[in-house]
Order: structure tokens, then sequence, then C-alpha cells
């Protein structure tokens, strides 16, 4: 990349950074090349970016703080564990990714995905939920740390450091309008939560193990298929 080029790359991603402030986001910077922030308390309100003049200045890529931003982001490792996971508890991945209202981060990669919506108003940020199969992460319900920090999810057009692309923005819907999260899925993540936080093991993140094998989910996943 020339010079010339990087300079337009980083105007453009200010120019964005200002937009989703002035549209209620909060924002962290990410440092080119890289999925997460490295500066030191980026994930502590007080060095949260929410001013436009600020987010105008950002270069590199940029990140949704969701605990303050009251928004968190169903993210989805492998598609095909993660639709059989989640249709056993009464949720269809499928119908939630071809809603006309679904606002969508994607990679470029495949059978991965993110979902965003927002937690109902004057709802606490919720902690994050990792839940793992047989091969690794399947899903995750992205939003806080225990102690009200905030976990974050590179926004477009930050570039991927694995594809060398930029993030782009799927769904029907428009991220100026992030859906509120339906109520079963929002039922479903406050349920593991409650069931994993038990004094046995409420130390750590909370991590949960699917109970579904890589055949039964590769079948529940024809039926439950990501757009």
């Amino acid at each position: 990349m020339t010079d010339r080029q990087s300079t337009s790359a980083a105007v453009t991603i200010g120019f964005h950074a200002a937009d989703y402030v002035a549209h209620g986001l909060v924002l962290c910077r990410i440092a080119s090349g890289s999925k997460g922030p490295n500066t030191r308390g980026w994930n502590e309100r007080a060095n949260a970016i929410d001013d436009r003049s600020l987010a105008a200045t950002i270069t590199g890529g940029v990140g949704l703080l969701h605990a303050f931003s009251g928004t968190m982001a169903l993210d989805i490792d492998n598609d095909a564990e993660a639709s059989a996971w989640l249709l056993a508890r009464g949720i269809n991945l499928g119908q939630l990714s071809a809603a006309a209202d679904a606002v969508a981060i994607n990679s470029g990669r495949s059978g991965k995905g993110k979902l965003l919506y927002r937690l109902p108003e004057g709802t606490a940020p919720v902690e994050t939920v990792k839940v793992n199969g047989p091969n690794g992460m399947v899903l995750e319900f992205r939003c806080a740390t225990r102690n009200g920090k905030s976990d974050q999810d590179v926004l477009p057009p930050s570039i991927h450091p694995g594809t060398g692309k930029p993030y782009q923005w799927g769904g029907a819907g428009d991220w100026r309008n992030i859906p509120l999260i339906p109520d079963v899925l929002l039922g479903c993540w406050q349920g593991e939560l409650a069931t994993r936080r038990t004094p046995a093991n409420d130390t750590g993140p909370v991590s949960v193990m699917t109970d579904f094998p890589p055949s039964d989910a590769e079948q529940v996943a024809d039926r439950c298929a990501i757009i």
C-alpha cells in the first residue's frame, strides 16, 4: 500500500467512526493488522470513544464497545454446531440471519459471522458466554466482562488481518437501526449464564460445552442454515 493509499484508508476509517458515534455507538481504536485493541484500559468506560471529533482521528481499525453502546453480538464460529445448539433451545439461526431487520458483520470467512442486537432499554450489560464444542469455539453471546468492562467487535471497513479484506455489513437491516435482541435469544443467554454461575464454578469467564457431536450438528444445520 502506498503512502497515498494509507492516508486515504485512514481518512475512510475516521469518517465511518465519526458516523458510528453520531448514531450512538461507542468505540475503541484497533491497530492495523490486528483484530483487537492493544492499548491499556481499552475496555474501560473512561477510555471509550464517544466523541465525533475524536472518532474522526481513528486510523487502522475501529471496534464497537458493546457494554457502553447497549449492544451485543451473537458471534458464530462454527455455523453447523451453532445452528444445532441454538435449535435445541428453540432458536433458529437461519431465521435470525434472514430477518428483515438483521444486522450482520461479515469477515469473508466461511462458516463464521456475527449478528448485532440492542439490549432492552435499562438492561445492564450482560456477561459474555462462550459455547465450546468438540472442534473448538462454537458461538459467543458477546457483550461485557463480569466486572462491567466491555468486549468488542471489529466494525467495517476495518481490514481483517487474515483475509486482507475489509469487514462488511450484511443482513437485510441497517446498522443505524440495530434490532432489539429477541426475547428467546436473551433468555437463552441469561439462562446459560445463571446455570454456569454457580458457587462451584464462580470464577473466570463463563464457558459452555455443547452437547451436539459434529455429525448431528451438520444434519441440523441443513435445516437451519445461516444466510
